[in-house]
């Protein structure tokens, strides 16, 4: 059975420090960027180490996703390479220490992937402190009309418990959107009983909430549109905040079921598939969207990022734009806590280090990104001066 605590998705940083792993070089490291210092280095505990090879704890032999759970570091590894042909969920101590596997993924399942994926995590889990919840599906080699694949949630205890399916009712058309408390959000595909879902049709979907406790389920919205796909969708603590991407109308929806309320209107956003929620910061919510527009110097924005107040409803557009290969775009967030946001705000060529499939060592063109820390007060007024650059280290 599950665990009574409050569920919470995984992020990608904790209050000290943001973890990720970095794509370029011969091996893609596992980095750190910790907060007080503004230093990005390989999460490597060993002194004096050159990060060449897979002595080093920073060493990555494949493709991670990351996320913080307390004192921990979770690891999920998508598999599909001779060293490990199924999934697998790693864990190591936030100093890059203790790495081992907690559990491999039985055959014929995978990683269940999401409509809204939040920050960073393509494929969130979820923990209560005691255990990893992470969402899976059977992966089917054919797909048939005939035979939807089914989804649930694995919880896997940090302890080295045996890990256990928890049995709930849900399919591939279930997208789990994230939790507040003991429950679930979750996007379903409305679909009379017997009847096939046309995908060309677009049906309907149900914002729904599930008790993991109890098993009750609240439908709080409906929308012709998918939710977290189309229809951009924020899971608060005690609320979602949908938008009603023919209105524009932006709503904020209690989970336990209590009427919802209009926060603001920002016009229909007429390009469904491509907006959705990136963060929210002290209280205001991140939305980005496709935009043409110029600024003053006459520089051409494709995207902008709408800044919504979940109290008063006040509508603002963020300034802090960067350059990407010939427009601007709305600076990425990669970590939010009540002290700091970190940004990625410009993206630099360099020559990269690299191996070639017949082992030989060579260097390419690549672009490095910049990033910076603000406090979440300059973010939200767009002040770019305020940038204080983290320094990338080697850590040799």
């Amino acid at each position: 059975p599950a665990d009574s605590a409050a569920l919470r998705v995984l992020e990608q940083n904790n209050s000290d420090g943001y973890y990720y792993q970095d794509q370029a070089g011969v091996s893609p490291l596992l980095h750190y960027v910790d907060f007080a210092t503004a230093q990005d280095l390989p999460l490597c505990a060993n002194p004096n180490c050159t990060h060449k090879d897979d002595t080093c704890t920073a060493w990555a032999d494949q493709g991670y996703m990351l996320g913080v759970a307390g004192e921990r570091l979770i690891l999920l590894c998508s598999g599909g390479t001779m060293d490990a042909p199924r999934p697998r969920i790693d864990q190591m101590a936030l100093d890059g220490t203790g790495r081992r596997t907690l559990a491999q993924l039985d055959s014929g399942w995978t990683y269940a992937s999401v409509g809204n994926p939040g920050m960073g995590v393509s494929w969130p889990a979820l923990t209560d402190g005691e255990a990893l919840y992470v969402p899976v599906e059977e992966w089917v080699q054919t797909i048939s009309l005939d035979y939807t694949p089914k989804r649930d949630l694995l919880r896997v205890p940090f302890d080295g418990g045996e890990s256990a399916s928890l049995g709930l009712s849900l399919d591939s058309r279930d997208q789990i959107l994230g939790a507040s408390g003991r429950t679930l959000v979750i996007s379903r595909t409305l679909v009379e009983p017997g009847v096939r879902d046309d995908v060309s049709a677009a049906p309907p979907k149900a914002l729904v909430v599930l008790d993991l406790d109890t098993g009750t389920e609240t439908t709080l919205y409906t929308a012709a549109a998918p939710l977290g796909q189309d229809t951009p969708v924020w899971v608060g603590e005690e609320a979602c905040y949908v938008v009603d991407c023919a209105t524009g109308d932006v709503l904020a929806l209690p989970l336990d079921g209590a009427a919802g309320r209009t926060l603001a209107n920002i016009g229909p956003l007429t390009l469904p598939g491509a907006n959705r929620f990136d963060g929210m910061v002290n209280g205001r919510l991140s939305l980005l969207t496709p935009a043409r527009s110029l600024d003053e110097l006459g520089f051409t924005s494709d995207w902008q990022r709408t800044l919504i107040d979940t109290e008063s409803g006040a509508v603002t557009i963020s300034p802090l734009l960067r350059y990407d290969f010939s427009h601007y775009m709305p600076v990425p967030l990669l970590a939010i806590t009540e002290d700091v946001v970190l940004v990625e705000y410009e993206l630099r060529q360099q020559d990269t280090v690299m191996m070639g499939q017949d082992g030989n060592i060579f260097q390419k063109p690549d672009l490095a990104p910049l990033r910076a820390l603000m406090t979440p007060q300059e973010f939200l007024a767009g002040d770019m001066t305020a940038y204080r650059d983290i320094a990338v280290l080697d850590g040799a």
